[in-house]
């Protein structure tokens, strides 16, 4: 191998990927699930001042440390929230630990500090340590029609979509990107729904009521058997089918599968029972 071609495969080695890329003409913004870096626009107060700081974090923790953040018990008033999709905020020292492990750094700091100094500035801010889990990764907000009449439309659609969306930071053009995306899943069954209900139950505490779920079953059970495919997801550049299936699956975020299932099944409780 000659000296260019070994720095060519060694720069190649060594440079990291953006989960957001865009396909078509149109450069519509998508989420490659093969990305090694993930970045969060987040909004921060300094000296009165209202910033917006752009924070690059590891795209590719692993479900233990998501698992760890959402626990198992929650405020009961959360759950009204779930059908929606919006961030369910977890236990605060555990979304420090994860700012804290799978930081990389930030952008567009004045002054260029090193990225040792950015870490021990996250490490400084508890609440922001805490913020960029709930307002990153626990951030996968629901994509439905805004002018969705409030009235019980009566129709007979067999399809399983679930619309969320993410917002994300393009450092390329230094913009702030919603990207879209459709899970369809199979047809929902009984059993499915039994499923659901059983994992997920409400326990009281004295005056205080939280809702005990069971991360693993609506993950394991519910999300991976009946996801067909997710518009807007890629894998190695390639849409995320029923064919290449197997390529993908594991590799969906643990936020957006239990977000997904969570909001599935939070709809009418009758629609679409096989």
């Amino acid at each position: 191998m000659t000296d260019s071609s070994a720095k060519m495969n060694s720069q190649k080695k060594s440079q990291t990927t953006n989960v957001l890329t865009y396909v078509g003409k149109g450069r519509v913004p998508h989420y490659e699930l093969n990305g090694e870096e993930i970045i969060f626009p987040i909004p921060i107060q300094q000296r009165g001042v209202r910033k917006l700081i752009h924070v690059v974090m590891d795209a590719q923790a692993p479900y233990s440390s998501v698992a760890a953040i959402l626990g198992e018990a929650m405020p009961v008033s959360v759950r009204s929230e779930m059908g929606g999709l919006e961030s369910v905020a977890g236990n605060d020292e555990k979304c420090q630990e994860f700012t804290r492990k799978h930081f990389r750094r930030i952008i567009g700091v004045g002054g260029n500090p090193s990225i040792e100094d950015q870490r021990r500035y996250v490490e400084r801010n508890p609440d922001l340590q805490s913020r960029i889990y709930n307002e990153g990764y626990g951030a996968i907000l629901n994509d439905c029609d805004d002018a969705e009449p409030e009235e019980l439309v009566i129709d007979f659609d067999t399809s399983n979509e679930v619309r969320v969306r993410r917002v994300l930071y393009c450092p390329e053009t230094e913009q702030t990107v919603t990207v879209r995306y459709i899970h369809q899943f199979g047809q929902i069954s009984h059993s499915n729904r039994r499923i659901f209900q059983k994992a997920i139950k409400t326990h009281q505490e004295g005056r205080e009521s939280r809702v005990i779920i069971n991360w693993d079953v609506l993950r394991v059970q519910l999300y991976q058997p009946l996801i067909q495919s997710i518009e807007g997801f890629l894998v190695n550049s390639k849409p995320c089918t029923v064919k290449n299936r197997s390529d993908w699956l594991e590799k969906v975020p643990v936020s957006d599968q239990i977000g997904a299932v969570l909001q599935l099944f939070g709809r009418n409780s009758e629609k679409n029972v096989a």
